[in-house]
């Protein structure tokens, strides 16, 4: 592969006419369009877990299961369509199991004797594994919405003991149902979940519903993503090397990357941002694309259209976005707030940005941890969204973060499309991205936006610096060379570990340039200056940024790295193996393995740029230490990415081998649909991908944050729920963990932000929390604590944790000040 032609635009085929390809393709269409609605209706078959119900503590068996003695639980279904509940079986040892022994789940719509069973479902009990969860699967229960069930287990058996249980609570932790053994009412819940079918209408519903509610953010999302890069684009020269997605790519990714140098400058400058002035500058932006695109159209001498297969490329990519979009829209559909510990923190950051009106200092009040050096890119844009349209920060994260992830199939399109030379190739990689791949759609579940930011730039970065390379001088032109530079310092803003990632594509390209050069020493020793100077402009346009890194979060991640063994730093082989991605990871094991066949530099230079991000994660492969600065779990979730780019490498040379290119339009259109196809039926596994265990915060805290806000002190602290989360790290286990950066009051805990402290710091923080999340203090140790540490009510949430209502309701020093379904909060009374 030549990179120096690598980027020149692809011959377009401009005539007019309706030829007979034309004639055939309309012919299909009827064929085409059924193909694609039996894919749709495949897909409106997925089985959801409802958030809400679930109740995952496990201390206590809830009894044997056995003969007479049966255990059983009420709760309410908040979806139609019940269609399964899954419970945590305990397999007693040393049990004689017959190979007969059954366990039966019963539902009931109530627990009286003359409750006739709704549905029933049996297992045998020899299959049962300890601590492995079961899901008991029945017919759907259509008028299931907000209507109460029963369900019990018992067991059967022929012969020998077939003793088997249930882990449960002995507190009583779901609030819309009780726990029950023999048919009697106890104290408790038992450990479940309950899962309900996803139809094609009820999808259909909510994305009608979801584009009505949300049409408006059309326009400022356009005005984050979209006005800032494509402005900065016009700066290139030659534009036309680009086609349309692709120009649209590259202004998403440099707009982002606009959005955290723009917030950096803008402190540098002493500029404080607000509402007015970031409207003011989004009609400015919009008012200057306009005018750059009327200058566009004037200066053409006539309107050409593009050719037939590049409009059909175009209308499958943009439909596998719009799905894709549909898709991250459907998975935060009935969220309240981002998910998992890691959005807290990231909540709060955003929350300084807009009370600072740019970037803050330090990370008061929040933690007492200064300087402020956390990556921000995505905190930018949170903010901007903020400003421009009031949206609460929680909400704001939704939007942003499921808008970037919906637009990593864009991105990833882009750089495929370069590496394989072949649309089809990018259109591949981005449905492998957008609508199979489980990865990056479960970025949600963690929370995990800013890696998220850096890998839909990623992409765009590591093609606007071959693009800067591509002249035939020493050193780049300035304009490639500056619109790279801010690309690359928008990459480490955004995120550090992902631009030792691009990195790592950096030295794979320099690998194959030697490979391909053939030892031309000359030619290669451009390409050495033409990097450099890319990755020199890059850090001298965030310098002042740069200091705070090397001099603050470097050395403490470093620390930690150092001192860490590989056996601290395990790869998580679940993150890649996950749904389909055995399949994806097969075909991309083929797509390079025929690429080297064929000598491709483009699989060549994916598969080393691959391994190097391996090594990166695991630097004790070659003696150096470090091994935890890059995590194998960060690196596992990047893995998508090279892994869909082999894909599109694999499917770009069969068609090659196939002479794809000399097919009829109506046949690339009937393979294109069927691409298409396969992505909708993918698209099934993507549907549940939200994980319930992950969820913090739910309405019943919302409606507890707003009684926070009106009737306790500015000053007040809580009590929350708290357990060891890594690393000898504290989180968070509960609603009660968002309490700070939802109302400005304290909490017991910090979020993640107190670990950037100093080691006293954060040891302090911790040996605190460790003393309330043991759960082993005694009423007068609990008063001790709360005394010493001056706080002034208790939260228990939704979710819950180790502290319970038992040990504060109307007990001596507490007095309830409020109480939801299912969240306490009780009043420390003073001496």
């Amino acid at each position: 592969m030549n990179w120096d032609e690598g980027f020149q635009v692809r011959p377009l085929d401009l005539k007019f006419g309706m030829d007979d390809d034309w004639h055939r393709m309309i012919s299909r269409l009827p064929h085409m369009i059924a193909i694609v609605i039996l894919a749709i209706l495949s897909v409106g078959c997925a089985t959801l877990a409802d958030v809400e119900n679930v109740q995952d503590k496990a201390t206590d068996p809830a009894g044997p299961i056995a003969g007479h003695h049966i255990v059983g639980q009420t709760f309410v279904s908040h979806f139609p369509r019940l269609e399964a509940v899954q419970v945590l079986p305990v397999v007693y040892e040393g049990s004689s199991l017959s190979a007969d022994s059954v366990l039966t789940f019963h539902l009931r719509r109530g627990v009286g004797d003359k409750e006739a069973d709704i549905a029933t479902a049996s297992v045998k009990i020899a299959e049962l594994k300890h601590n492995v969860p079961y899901r008991f699967d029945f017919h759907p229960v259509g008028d299931s919405k907000d209507k109460p069930f029963y369900f019990f287990l018992e067991a059967s058996q022929t012969n020998g003991d077939s003793r088997i249980s249930v882990w449960s609570s002995k507190e009583d932790k779901y609030p819309f149902g009780s726990r029950y053994v023999d048919g009697q009412q106890v104290d408790g819940d038992l450990t479940f979940r309950t899962y309900y079918g996803y139809s094609t209408p009820a999808i259909l519903s909510a994305l009608a519903g979801g584009a009505g509610r949300y049409a408006w953010t059309i326009l400022p999302l356009l005005a984050i993503f979209l006005l800032p890069g494509y402005l900065l684009l016009s700066l290139r020269p030659r534009k036309a090397d680009f086609d349309m997605a692709e120009i649209t790519a590259l202004s998403v990714g440099l707009s982002i990357a606009v959005g955290g140098v723009g917030l950096l400058f803008a402190k540098l400058l002493g500029v404080r941002l607000d509402t007015p002035i970031i409207r003011a500058v989004a009609i400015l932006l919009a008012v200057a694309d306009a005018g750059l695109l009327l200058r566009d159209l004037r200066s053409r001498k006539e309107w050409k259209w593009p050719s037939r297969e590049k409009l059909l490329f175009a209308a499958c990519l943009a439909i596998v976005l719009v799905i894709s979009a549909g898709l991250r829209f459907l998975h935060v559909r009935d969220l309240v707030a981002p998910m998992w510990v890691d959005s807290v923190q990231h909540a709060e950051i955003a929350q300084l940005i807009v009370a600072n009106g740019g970037l803050p200092d330090s990370y008061r009040p929040f933690a007492d941890v200064e300087p402020f050096s956390y990556h921000f890119g995505f905190h930018a844009l949170v903010a901007f969204f903020h400003w421009l349209t009031g949206t609460d920060i929680p909400r704001s994260m939704l939007v942003i973060g499921q808008a970037l992830n919906a637009l990593t199939p864009l991105s990833a399109y882009l750089l495929a499309s370069r590496l394989t030379r072949s649309r089809l190739g990018g259109l591949v990689t981005a449905t492998v991205v957008g609508l199979i791949s489980v990865m990056p759609a479960y970025y949600v579940s963690w929370g995990r936006y800013t890696q998220l930011t850096g890998m839909v730039l990623l992409p765009i970065v590591i093609v606007l610096s071959l693009d800067a390379l591509s002249s035939k001088r020493q050193t780049p032109p300035l304009r490639p060379l500056t619109i790279a530079a801010i690309a690359v310092g928008g990459l480490v803003i955004a995120h550090p570990r992902v631009t030792v990632f691009f990195l790592c594509f950096l030295v794979a390209y320099l690998i194959v340039e030697a490979f391909a050069s053939r030892a031309n020493w000359r030619h290669l020793s451009s390409r050495v200056v033409g990097i450099s100077a890319v990755g020199i402009s890059g850090i001298l346009i965030i310098l002042p940024w740069m200091w705070n890194i090397l001099g603050s979060l470097v050395p403490r991640t470093w620390q930690g790295a150092s001192l860490a063994t590989p056996s601290d730093n395990p790869f998580p082989w679940a993150f890649i193996t996950a749904s389909n991605d055995r399949i994806l990871i097969g075909a991309a094991v083929l797509g390079l393995a025929l690429g080297l066949v064929k000598r491709d530099n483009g699989a060549m230079l994916i598969g080393i740029w691959t391994g190097l991000m391996v090594l990166s994660a695991n630097l004790y492969l070659i003696g150096l230490p470090g091994s935890t600065m890059i995590s194998n779990g960060a690196l596992a979730i990047a893995l998508f990415l090279p892994v869909s780019l082999l894909d599109g490498q694999l499917i770009s040379t069969v068609a090659e081998h196939v002479r794809f290119e000399r097919w009829k339009l109506h046949l690339k259109m009937i393979a294109a649909v069927g691409l298409i196809a396969v992505g909708l039926y993918g698209a099934q596994g993507l549907l549940g991908i939200v994980n319930p265990a992950t969820a913090l915060f739910f309405k019943e805290d919302a409606q507890a944050m707003e009684w926070i806000a009106m009737n306790t002190p500015k000053d007040a602290k809580f009590l929350i729920n708290s357990y060891s989360w890594q690393y000898g790290i504290y989180a968070g286990s509960d609603g009660g963990y968002w309490i700070p950066a939802l109302t400005g009051r304290k909490a017991s805990l910090p979020s993640l932000l107190y670990a950037l402290g100093k080691p006293d710091y954060v040891t302090t923080e911790a040996s605190s929390m460790a003393k309330v999340s043991s759960g082993a203090l005694s009423d007068e140790d609990m008063r001790d604590f709360l005394r010493a540490n001056k706080i002034d009510y208790v939260y228990i949430g939704y979710r819950g944790g180790v502290l319970k209502p038992s040990q504060f309701v109307d007990k001596p020093g507490y007095r309830e000040v409020y109480k939801g379904e299912g969240v306490w909060i009780f009043r420390v009374e003073k001496d």
